[in-house]
Order: C-alpha cells, then sequence, then structure tokens
C-alpha cells in the first residue's frame, strides 16, 4: 500500500504543477514536494519498473526549470542504464534538447556518439540525425570560440568537419572558415596554406569555394610581402576556374606580381591573355598599356614599340594615356635607330599634349617634357654624324654646319625648361651644356688626329682652324652650364643633373665655381628636400 500511496501522490503532485514552468528557476512549493516524492520512491523502491518513468518525471521538471545539468544527469542515467526503456528514446532527445538550450555544444557531441550506440536510436533516420548532430554541434562549437575571439581553437573545429560528413560543400566552407581564423590568429601562411589545400582537394566538389580559396590564398600572400607564392596562387584560380567570378581578377593580379618580380616573359603572358579574354572589362586598357611598359623593361624595344602603337590605335578613344604611349614608342624607336618613326611619335605626343586641358594636361607633362628633350636628342644624332675628317677648305663649312644643328639641339633642349617638369628641365639643363662640352672635346681630339691622308703642309691650317672652334665651344658649354646652375637653384632643385652640371663648372670654370673636393650628398641647406615614393604594396 505505501508504493501504491507514494505513487498516487506522484501523480497528485504532477496535476497540481502550474502550466507555466517552463523557463522558470525557482521552484515551486508542488515542486519541492514532487520532488521529494520522486527521491523517496526511487529510495524505497529501486527495483520496480516504474522506476525508469518516475525517473524521467524527475528530469522532465528540471528541465523545466532551466536547470539543465540536473535534467540530463536523471536523462543519461535512462539511457545508460535502461536503453531497452520506452522512455530512452525520449529521454535521449530531452539530453539533446537540454545541451542545445545551454549551447554546450561540445557535449552535444559527446552524447550523440553516445547516442549512436543506444538501441533507442539504433534506426537508420534516427542514426543519420545523430550524424548531422555532431557535424552541427563541432561548426557551432567552433563558432562560438571565434565568437570569444578564441581563434586557434574555433580553426581546430572547423578543421574537424570534412572528417565527419560527406558533404563537399560543407566540408569545404568549414575548412573556409579555419582559414579565416588562422588569419585573425595573425598567422598568414597557415591561413594560405589552408586555402591552397581547399582549393586542391575540393575544386572539382564544390568549385565556388575552392575558387574563393585559392584567391584568397593569393591576396593572403600578397598582404604579406609573398609576392611569388601569391602569383601561384593567382595563378592556380586562372588554370582551374577559369569560368569562375575570380578568374579575371586572378590572371591580372598575377601579372601584375610577376611584373613588379622582373619575370618579364610570364607577366607578358599573362597580360596578353588577359587582353584577349577579356577586352569588355574597364581595366582592358591598362592592361594593353602594361604589356608594352613590360616588354620596354626587359629590354625588348621591337615589341614594346609595336604594343605601344597598338594601344594608341585600340584606345584613341579613351584618350588615356596616348601622351605617355606616344612618348614610350619614339624613345623604343630611338633606341631601335628609327629615327624617323621616333619623330613621327614624338611629333604625336607633343600635338595631343597641347590639345589636352585640366587634369589631363597634368598628368601628360612630364611625358610631354620628355618627349621633347629627345626631340633635341634626334637633332644631335644628326650633329654626330656629322664628320670632322674633311679636307682644310671644307673644315669651316663643316663647323659650321655642326654648330648650327648644335644650335638648333639647343633650342629644343631650351625650350623642356617651359614645361615646368623639373626632372626633364635640369636633365636639358645638363644636356644643352654638355652638347657644347662634348664638341669642345671632339675638336680637341680631331686637332690632334687629323686625318691620315692630309698632305703635311696642311696640318697646321687644319689645327688651327680647329683651336679657333675649341675656345669658343667650350666658352658656351661654360655658359650654359652657369645659366643652367642658375636656372636649377632657382627652382630649387638639386638632384643629378644639377650635380653634373656642377661638377662641370668645377672643371670649365673654376676661379667661380672651384672644384667641390668634399664628399657629401646631394641635399644642402636650402635646397628642397627630396620627398620620394616609397612602395607598400604592387601597385593596381
Amino acid at each position: 500500500y505505501h508504493k501504491d500511496a507514494l505513487f498516487n501522490a506522484m501523480n497528485a503532485f504532477e496535476l497540481a504543477r502550474p502550466k507555466d514552468t517552463a523557463g522558470r528557476h525557482q521552484l515551486y512549493p508542488v515542486d519541492k514536494k514532487f520532488g521529494e516524492a520522486i527521491d523517496l520512491y526511487a529510495t524505497l523502491f529501486p527495483a520496480d519498473k516504474a522506476l525508469v518513468g518516475v525517473i524521467f518525471k524527475n528530469g522532465q521538471m528540471f528541465y523545466d526549470y532551466g536547470e539543465y545539468d540536473e535534467a540530463i544527469k536523471r536523462f543519461g542515467v535512462i539511457v545508460t542504464k535502461y536503453p531497452d526503456d520506452d522512455n530512452a528514446g525520449p529521454a535521449g532527445d530531452r539530453i539533446l534538447s537540454a545541451l542545445n538550450k545551454a549551447q554546450d555544444y561540445e557535449n552535444i557531441e559527446t552524447w550523440a556518439r553516445k547516442l549512436k550506440k543506444a538501441k533507442s536510436f539504433a534506426a537508420k533516420e534516427q542514426q543519420a540525425r545523430l550524424d548531422r548532430l555532431i557535424v552541427e554541434s563541432i561548426q557551432k562549437s567552433g563558432d562560438k570560440y571565434a565568437d570569444a575571439g578564441k581563434y586557434l581553437e574555433a580553426a581546430t573545429f572547423y578543421l574537424r568537419v570534412p572528417k565527419e560528413t560527406g558533404d563537399a560543400k560543407l566540408a569545404a566552407q568549414a575548412v573556409t572558415n579555419a582559414g579565416v581564423m588562422y588569419e585573425k590568429a595573425k598567422q598568414p601562411e597557415k591561413a594560405a596554406d589552408i586555402y591552397l589545400e581547399l582549393a586542391e582537394k575540393y575544386g572539382d566538389k564544390s568549385p565556388d569555394i575552392a575558387e574563393k580559396a585559392a584567391f584568397a590564398a593569393g591576396t593572403v600572400y600578397e598582404n604579406v610581402i609573398y609576392y611569388d607564392r601569391a602569383a601561384k596562387a593567382y595563378e592556380l584560380v586562372w588554370t582551374r576556374f577559369r569560368t569562375g567570378s575570380k578568374a579575371a581578377d586572378a590572371l591580372y593580379n598575377a601579372a601584375l606580381l610577376r611584373q613588379a618580380l622582373g619575370q618579364n616573359k610570364e607577366a607578358i603572358a599573362h597580360y596578353t591573355e588577359y587582353a584577349k579574354k577579356f577586352r569588355e572589362r574597364k581595366d582592358a586598357p591598362e592592361v594593353a598599356f602594361n604589356i608594352g611598359v613590360v616588354y620596354e623593361s626587359a629590354g625588348e624595344d621591337g615589341p614594346a614599340y609595336a604594343a605601344f602603337t597598338d594601344y594608341a590605335k585600340v584606345y584613341r578613344s579613351t584618350g588615356k594615356r596616348l601622351v605617355e604611349a606616344f612618348t614610350r614608342a619614339g624613345r623604343t624607336a630611338l633606341r631601335l635607330g628609327q629615327q624617323k618613326k621616333a619623330q613621327e611619335a614624338f611629333a604625336t605626343a607633343q600635338r595631343l599634349w597641347k590639345a589636352a586641358s585640366g587634369k589631363d594636361k597634368k598628368e601628360a607633362t612630364p611625358w610631354a617634357a620628355e618627349a621633347r628633350y629627345h626631340e633635341g636628342e634626334l637633332i644631335f644624332r644628326a650633329y654626330e654624324k656629322v664628320s670632322l675628317d674633311v679636307a682644310p677648305k671644307l673644315l669651316e663649312k663643316t663647323l659650321k654646319g655642326k654648330a648650327k644643328l648644335l644650335s638648333d639641339a639647343e633650342k629644343v633642349y631650351t625650350s623642356v625648361i617651359d614645361y615646368q617638369d623639373l626632372k626633364w628641365a635640369t636633365a636639358a639643363l645638363y644636356r644643352v651644356g654638355q652638347v657644347y662640352d662634348g664638341f669642345a672635346d671632339a675638336l680637341v681630339t680631331a686637332s690632334n688626329k687629323p686625318p691620315a691622308n692630309l698632305p703635311p703642309d696642311q696640318v697646321q691650317a687644319y689645327q688651327d682652324g680647329i683651336t679657333t672652334y675649341v675656345v669658343a665651344m667650350q666658352e658656351k658649354a661654360a655658359q650654359l652650364y652657369t645659366a643652367g646652375y642658375q636656372k636649377a637653384i632657382q627652382m630649387q632643385v638639386y638632384d643629378e643633373y644639377t650635380a653634373k652640371i656642377r661638377e662641370a663648372l668645377g672643371r670649365l670654370a673654376a676661379d667661380k665655381y672651384p672644384p667641390e673636393r668634399e664628399s657629401r650628398g646631394k641635399e644642402r641647406v636650402g635646397d628642397r628636400p627630396p620627398t620620394p615614393p616609397y612602395q607598400t604594396e604592387v601597385v593596381r
């Protein structure tokens, strides 16, 4: 009778309990009596078959009040000691639900693995459900550690997901998350390595995520200045995911990095392929232009000339970098000895610059100044072709011809100053003095070595005719160097060309400009301090 009476009392207490107990944290008086009755029943009748139901009710009471640890203890007893009881399945569900409410994902994984061995969860659908719970709990454990700023612990959990699931997309995303955690943990190389492994392993099964991972690896390596590794990662994106959303950017980045590394052959190949595949993209003109830049950097002036002239034809309507393109084309032609092509290119650069206005003209000014400088060089080359190996009767005419060419070159060099570009202004100031200085030296050499076929009685006349010009050219050179040096100081520029002008004056006008004996840097008090740009990343 005691057993029945106690059992009836438990039922009565249970019925008397409030219906809104869920989520409360304080026991009602009737709850206390209900619990005491359950504990007494378990003590007095441990072998009773109804005990499991009693334990379940006790666990449910704690579950309702959010006392999940106490609830799990009771439900756990049922699952482990009474696996054949009808309450075993619901008890397992309550355990998982309680752990989820408590956000105790690591214990969810632990109990899910235990329940996979339980008879009440042997059904196929239950096993599949537990498998999903294991994967989800591992992911959520990673999320929890990530939110807490424990990135390395989070990465460890994310990397376990692929071992627990055959879902390639789910696994790939988890590995991506692990890479992100290593980035946040300041371990970029580890992150990039993981991204690349992901790209290789899941490239076929989950191409979208794999492509983004490979691109992320390139970005990470680039940020830590591992340009060679970054280029390889971007090249992986292009070679394996050509139809992906990152393919074009990856190919472009690979080209830029190969160019920065001085690997011109690879850079040109990438730029060329980009120009063919992505003609409609906004940066296609920039890529076409860079092909010429890389060729020129590699010393391949022929292909460089072709690239710059092609750019000017194809993208003339854009109006972008045309002055630069023609100037670069001109100087490559000049190096190739194709003076007519060079002259046409420089003239076109000048014409386009004069027609420009505003920001475009300002940006193109250094290139227009360079083009003008090289126009002076074209005249100087014509001067160099005039030989002094002539008969005395032709010497006067020859010298006047050379002097006329120098005068023409002088006018062009001097006009470079009007462009107000400091670099080319000082270069021109130095060059205009240098050509006269060089002419004087050439005259001295010619005087010391008269033409071999010149009769002895004409040698003195030949030398006297040259000597007159030597003095005049030296004085002209000194005057130009002096004017150039004063102009450079006026512009507050002391660069390599200013230094060369000063050195020449120490040789030609030592009385006014004594040679500088001391060793010092180029910057002096009163000079404009240099502000050189520094490279922090690959320029896009």
